[in-house]
């Protein structure tokens, strides 16, 4: 890569412009396509700053490298750093595009992974390289499905991203399609915070980091965090707990993201409301059930769809004023006989 470009890589991304380096480097690597070093770097910023497209165009693009290296001068050590690099950035890849995201379908490339981890596996290496390497694959599972007659390839964590824990099993509303209205028999508690904080100690997803190399940047090594990101909800609400504001401080402590889910109802409150935008939490779902007043009321024993749920979106759009210097994020679900609307 020449300086001129290079000094422009560093400044997009010393100023927040991801995607925009990520089009540099995707021009600069057509321009040397067997630059190993490029082509991992492409791939890194990619990952961390590209759309499911770009990443699998960098995929495709170190793909074809490793399968021409034959006819490149290239010396063991150098084959290791790339397979070792290739084993460090794999997981961050597969943790980003390998499954969901945000309870969200992303297109997976779990397959692609596994096929250039298997080319990388395939070249000469020394024995802790190649143990990288297969630790790096193990993440991605495979099957035969004989009824589409070909192979999956499935991303499996080591630890789920996603985790969702109830809190609490209090409610303020007696819902008729909710277990908790008719076949719950526990007592009825909040999860103390020191438990809470236990469960989030064992998962090794709240607090993941990456450390890999950037060849294109003076060979550096730089550390990436992806957090995990945990949904507080279950059969209670979760803003009955007493301590709602001290479980959200908890999550964020530990590295990870955040996202309670209520009725909504208790929204009215401007203690509650206030204790929402203390927490800075990551976003706030609310469960609806219902597209008009027959519809809610006739699920939400207890609530008004005027009073609750009209009032309760009211009041949350209102939150995002006292929370302009956070990022935002409200989510609503909606149910119906015929389905989610």
């Amino acid at each position: 890569m020449d300086s001129t470009t290079l000094s422009a890589v560093q400044e997009r991304l010393a100023s927040g412009r991801g995607k925009e380096a990520v089009a540099l480097l995707d021009a600069a690597s057509h321009a040397a396509p067997n630059d190993s070093r490029l082509a991992h770097d492409r791939l890194l910023i990619s990952t961390l700053f590209g759309k499911p497209g770009d990443c699998r165009t960098a995929l495709d693009g170190m793909t074809g490298l490793i399968d021409r290296l034959d006819g490149i001068p290239t010396t063991k050590e150098d084959l290791a750093v790339l397979s070792r690099d290739l084993a460090e950035v794999a997981p961050l890849l597969l943790a980003r595009f390998g499954g969901e995201e945000f309870g969200m379908q992303i297109p997976p490339v779990a397959e692609q992974v596994y096929r250039l981890l298997s080319a990388a596996a395939a070249l000469p290496h020394d024995h802790d390289t190649s143990l990288h390497l297969a630790h790096a694959r193990d993440l991605i599972w495979t099957y035969d499905d004989p009824r589409a007659h070909t192979t999956r390839y499935i991303y499996r964590p080591r630890s789920p991203h996603t985790v969702q824990i109830e809190p609490t099993n209090r409610c303020n509303l007696k819902c008729t399609m909710c277990p908790r209205t008719t076949a719950m028999q526990r007592p009825l508690v909040d999860m103390p915070i020191e438990d809470y904080a236990r469960l989030l100690a064992g998962w090794s997803w709240a607090r993941p980091m990456f450390k890999t190399h950037v060849h294109t940047f003076g060979s550096t090594i730089m550390d990436f965090s992806w957090p995990g990101f945990v949904k507080l909800f279950f059969l209670g609400e979760i803003l009955m707990h007493e301590n709602f504001v001290e479980l959200v401080r908890t999550t964020h402590a530990r590295g990870a993201a955040v996202m309670p889910m209520t009725n909504g109802a208790l929204l009215i409150r401007r203690s509650i409301r206030r204790k929402i935008v203390e927490s800075d939490m990551t976003g706030l779902g609310i469960s609806l059930d219902g597209i008009d007043a027959a519809s809610y009321e006739a699920v939400r024993t207890g609530a008004s769809w005027l009073a609750s749920a009209m009032q309760s979106l009211r009041c949350a759009t209102s939150l995002k004023p006292q929370a302009a210097d956070r990022p935002s994020r409200c989510t609503s679900t909606r149910w119906s006989p015929r389905g989610r609307a």
